[in-house]
């Protein structure tokens, strides 16, 4: 208050010299190629039937895969994604029988069950005639939140998801898309459903036809309040070479806009099966290494995979686990035969980096093989 009585307001600041004691929290993305920032609204732009919904059931179904039944990786275009947790994905456009037969066929691209996505929770809106979260009564009037986006902020306080995707933005959005004051507004919003509830927000939406390279839509206001933008396109030319009737299934994600990284292509894709897969040269772990190298690459790499199915591995020779003889026999043993998987045993073991545990307290016979922690 001041002195003739008025109340007044100031910003809060922050002095640099007070972080002086503080770590910044890291730039983290939920994906492996570094598309969708964590704790951000990000923009998923496409032309119709470009795939985005797709695209996104199979990051949903990633993300959402049960740690308990599936504790290893979880793959998005064949890249680990770097969080597990509930999903809430919220479609305007695709009803639940629709979205039921993505997720059979990413089921299966995964090698995994639906009863294995419990975490995966859909919103069905589609055939609703209500399905706006957001709306403007006239131009230049302000934006507000519906009753529905009351009820969305509700569920995600109670299911506390790392990841939110709406489909899409021209369902849930009744505003003028070409005012800039929507689209910072409507941003705005959005960012701050990320901000209070640190889940990834993927907003998808269809670019305009000028902005079909770029990503844009309507107003520069869109572009200018979202951090990251990914486009999802045909590749450039791809209409040219063949007949406009047929799809040939090939697909980029390209980054047009990004305030945390570098933008460009980041991703071919083929659609198989019901499901994009990445194209693209995988880079091999073991590139630049010599074989022996290789081989204990591979050897532990194949501990982890028998080691997650329940199987207790022997370093004995004499006993029907012996870790050695079922490498060589196993698909992914990348070249190794059973003589270089028992070299590469012995030099791990030499190293620390094997141990034997006793299967049994209170015998020595039956003993496993596993990772040494690295304070061992």
């Amino acid at each position: 208050m001041n002195d003739t009585g008025v109340h007044t307001h100031f910003l809060i600041p922050t002095r640099a010299s007070e972080l002086v004691n503080m770590t910044p929290a890291p730039l983290e993305f939920i994906d492996g190629l570094d598309l969708f920032v964590k704790g951000e609204l990000n923009y998923l732009m496409g032309a119709g039937a470009a795939g985005k919904t797709t695209l996104m059931v199979q990051l949903a179904a990633a993300v959402g895969l049960s740690e308990r039944a599936h504790p290893g990786p979880a793959l998005w275009l064949e890249k680990p994604v770097t969080t597990r947790g509930p999903v809430m994905f919220f479609s305007a456009e695709d009803d639940t029988n629709a979205l039921h037969r993505k997720l059979l066929d990413v089921c299966a691209a995964l090698a995994v069950g639906l009863e294995d996505l419990p975490n995966v929770i859909l919103h069905d809106l589609a055939k609703e005639d209500d399905k706006v979260l957001l709306a403007s009564a006239a131009r230049g009037r302000p934006v507000r939140k519906t009753k529905l986006f009351d009820a969305l902020e509700n569920s995600v306080a109670t299911i506390k998801p790392v990841l939110i995707i709406i489909d899409n933005r021209a369902q849930v959005v009744m505003a003028d898309e070409i005012d800039r004051n929507v689209a910072t507004a409507v941003g705005n919003k959005f960012r701050a459903l990320a901000a209070k509830s640190g889940a990834t927000v993927i907003l998808l939406g269809h670019p305009s036809v000028a902005g079909m390279k770029t990503g844009s839509s309507g107003s520069t206001g869109w572009n200018n309040t979202v951090r990251n933008t990914v486009l999802m396109t045909k590749p450039e030319g791809d209409d040219e070479d063949h007949d406009a009737v047929v799809d040939d299934g090939k697909r980029q994600l390209i980054v047009p806009k990004s305030n945390y990284g570098p933008m460009g292509l980041r991703a071919n894709l083929q659609w198989r099966a019901g499901v994009y897969c990445r194209t693209d040269k995988q880079e091999r772990p073991d590139e630049g290494i010599g074989k022996d190298a290789k081989a204990e690459l591979v050897f532990l790499q194949l501990l982890e995979v028998f080691e997650s199915r329940g199987t207790k591995l022997s370093n004995s020779p004499n006993s029907s686990t012996y870790a050695p003889r079922l490498f060589a026999k196993d698909d992914r043993r990348e070249g190794i035969n059973k003589r270089e998987f028992e070299r590469a045993m012995n030099r791990l073991f030499d190293a620390g980096k094997l141990k034997t545990e006793v299967l049994y307290p209170g015998t020595q016979k039956e003993k496993q093989i596993i990772k040494a922690a690295s304070n061992d």
